[in-house]
């Protein structure tokens, strides 16, 4: 699962040309949601930032 959620962010950012996502590496943005274990999202953050707690 953990493959494929990582191929599926990168590749959504490369194919869109966006160089700063795509992965949390130091100098990404880090867009993402967190999913609590049956995909029910938890927290969004948007920037690196917690901005809509569940």
């Amino acid at each position: 699962m953990g493959a494929a959620v990582r191929m599926s962010a990168t590749t959504a950012a490369l194919l869109l040309g966006l160089d700063d996502r795509g992965a949390l590496t130091p100098g990404h943005r880090a867009d993402l949601v967190e999913l609590d274990p049956e995909f029910r999202p938890v927290r969004v953050f948007l920037g690196s930032r917690a901005v809509r707690p569940a």
